[in-house]
């Protein structure tokens, strides 16, 4: 997805915060679009904070988190870049990273492994590189089966790393591989049962991959398909209540693959798949008004939806949804800037 690396800058409580439901220790970072500013969410008390120390980049990059740093590089918004950073969310501090052995490029996606950070694919871009934190150092992922893409779905699974779809400026692909580091090989996933597309959810659970909606050539999709890992095998998902949702945002809960999203100028919609019934539920969703882009973090029992392209920054940012007791709780609007699109969220413990 299209993300860029702002962090919400506020201070404010919110308002009836006795309504949010209770969360695990930890806090939510926001990432969002003005460069530079920088601010966390604790769900147990309701407020927001600055968070110091992140520096801006130009261009603005692509950004991805795990629970515990902030991943920055490249270029989004079309603008290509080279440049990188690393943020530690408990230090509160961020370097900048050594250069990397890859070309400039934007539209790129990135994803979090265990100690490591994925860079693969961009326009015309077909390579990638592994950043490891513990050496401080960038490993280039050698060229594969898939040809050269954006937009397209991207995971660490483990130690691996797994593509699947995207479009390569003519068609939109139903393809996909995945990269074994520890052997330096590729290997190509066999044909999926459903359309090639981009802006997908894209979810690893339990050594499955979890895919469902996204776009192709204008219109939108709503059905999925779940690949197993070890089997080398995909199942259709059964039909859902959702609209054809693009860009839905997508996460594993306690409950199974939480995705939410709608069309805009339709309200937000959002349901549970179940793997084991192959069954969908749908869960109350209300108040938010349909968007693309929107970022979804989980600490088991919570899901907080936050930000989107809506086309109205009045319409209340997002919300917390319990799935352990079906609560949901909107969040009022906060001073945070263009969190419209390009935005990502993580939850640090």
């Amino acid at each position: 997805m299209l993300f860029a690396a702002l962090i919400l800058l506020a201070s404010a409580a919110l308002a009836d915060t006795s309504r949010l439901p209770p969360a695990a220790a930890g806090t939510v970072v926001v990432l969002g679009m003005a460069p530079g500013e920088a601010a966390v969410f604790d769900p147990r008390a309701g407020k927001w904070e600055p968070l110091p120390g992140f520096p801006p980049l130009t261009p603005v990059p692509m950004v991805a988190t795990s629970s515990r740093h902030i991943f920055a590089w490249g270029g989004a918004q079309g603008q290509t870049g080279d440049r990188g950073l690393i943020y530690d969310l408990k230090a509160r501090r961020g370097i900048e990273l050594p250069k990397s052995p890859l070309a400039a490029r934007a539209y790129h996606e990135l994803a979090c492994g265990d100690s490591v950070f994925f860079v693969w694919g961009g326009m015309s871009r077909k390579d990638g590189a592994i950043f490891d934190l513990r050496s401080n150092r960038w490993t280039l992922i050698p060229e594969g089966p898939l040809g050269g893409r954006y937009y397209h779905g991207m995971v660490a699974a483990g130690r691996n790393l797994v593509v699947w779809g995207g479009y390569d400026g003519q068609t939109m692909l139903s393809d996909g591989a995945l990269y074994d580091p520890g052997s330096g090989g590729w290997q190509k996933l066999p044909d999926a049962p459903i359309d090639g597309r981009h802006g997908h959810a894209m979810v690893h659970h339990d050594r499955k991959i979890y895919i469902w909606g996204g776009g192709a050539l204008g219109t939108s999709l709503k059905d999925g398909a779940v690949y197993d890992l070890v089997a080398r095998s995909w199942k259709k998902m059964a039909e859902g209540p959702l609209p054809p949702t693009y860009y839905p945002g997508g996460v594993w809960t306690s409950r199974g693959f939480f995705v939410w999203g709608s069309e805009q100028g339709r309200p937000t919609r959002a349901a549970i798949y179940q793997p084991s019934t192959d069954s969908w539920r749908e869960v109350p969703i209300q108040g938010l008004q349909g968007r693309w882009f929107g970022s979804t973090v989980c600490d088991g029992s919570n899901v907080i939806l936050w930000g989107g392209w809506r086309g109205n920054e009045t319409d209340p940012p997002g919300g917390v949804y319990n799935v352990q007791t079906g609560g949901w709780t909107l969040l009022p609007p906060s001073p945070v800037r263009w969190t419209q699109q390009n935005h990502v969220a993580t939850y640090s413990r």
